[in-house]
């Protein structure tokens, strides 16, 4: 009986623990969505600014593709570093080079099929 009762408060703990950290790696996971969608969103208005997007069209996709490439790349900067201030660093600047990349990729592709 007592090793039962001991079992229970045990599996309690575990599932408290659990749910701390699946709330820790909720709120971790949208400060690096929030980063990233920063830098999306700056990339994306001075894309505007300097005619590369023409539309509010152009400004949504763009943000898209920089937030993509802003998230991924943080998730493989944690598990590389773990530094927060890295962290941060590299999905600025994956967010703003997101399109940039992406799109000087698919011409490296292209030119090497041809």
């Amino acid at each position: 009986m007592q090793l039962k009762n001991y079992y229970n408060k045990l599996q309690v703990k575990v599932n408290n623990i659990m749910e701390m950290i699946e709330q820790g790696t909720a709120a971790f996971l949208g400060k690096v969505g929030m980063m990233a969608l920063f830098a999306a969103v700056v990339h994306a208005l001075n894309q505007y600014r300097t005619g590369g997007a023409r539309s509010w069209k152009d400004i949504i996709i763009l943000g898209i593709i920089s937030f993509f490439f802003g998230f991924l790349t943080g998730l493989l900067t944690v598990a590389t570093f773990g530094d927060v201030y890295m962290l941060y660093g590299v999905i600025g600047i994956a967010g703003w080079l997101g399109v940039e990349v992406s799109s000087l990729l698919t011409k490296f592709i292209v030119s090497k099929i041809k």
